[in-house]
């Protein structure tokens, strides 16, 4: 477990946009970042936005009972979509795989992190869309309390059944 934790956290420090950010000094490297950035970020508010309007327009017309099944099915696909798309460029990489088969790592560690980071990299999609969806089914159906922490931890589980499904048929 160790080793996972060591090699996931050196991925993704060699491949965060802040870390190149932080330590280039060319200033269109530097603009392109920031860009980046605002450009997730608008990206992110517009999912938002559209999720707790679905909300909204299902919580009028007395569909709210429907958002939580509506968002693990958003969720699902998109997981599904994003892996069978990124499935080749992250565990597949033969840029670096020299490299990773000379540590003393096991094969089976180097595929668990590469899965692990392809996670890790996905998880604000989904989080925007699923945390979108709870606010939006807190204010229409208001649900007990115990259904926000349910509806939390499944915001992190759920993505990963749909990513195994799509890496395994993706050999």
């Amino acid at each position: 477990m160790k080793n996972n934790i060591l090699l996931l956290k050196t991925l993704l420090l060699s491949t965060s946009q802040r870390n190149i950010y932080k330590h280039t000094d060319d200033a269109k490297k530097r603009k392109k970042i920031v860009s980046g950035y605002i450009g997730a970020a608008i990206v992110y508010i517009m999912i938002m936005f559209y999720c707790v309007s679905m909300c909204v327009g299902y919580g009028q017309n007395g569909l709210i009972d429907s958002a939580p099944v509506l968002c693990a099915l958003s969720v699902s696909i998109l997981s599904f979509v994003f892996t069978l798309l990124r499935t080749n460029g992250y565990l597949f990489n033969f840029r670096e795989y020299d490299m990773l088969m000379s540590l003393p790592f096991e094969t089976k560690t180097v595929a668990l992190c590469k899965f692990l980071y392809m996670y890790i990299k996905s998880l604000p999609w989904y989080l925007s869309i699923s945390f979108a969806m709870l606010i939006g089914y807190g204010v229409f159906a208001r649900p007990g309390f115990l259904a926000y922490p349910i509806w939390i931890v499944l915001s992190f589980v759920l993505p990963i059944i749909p990513m195994l499904i799509s890496a395994f048929s993706a050999f």
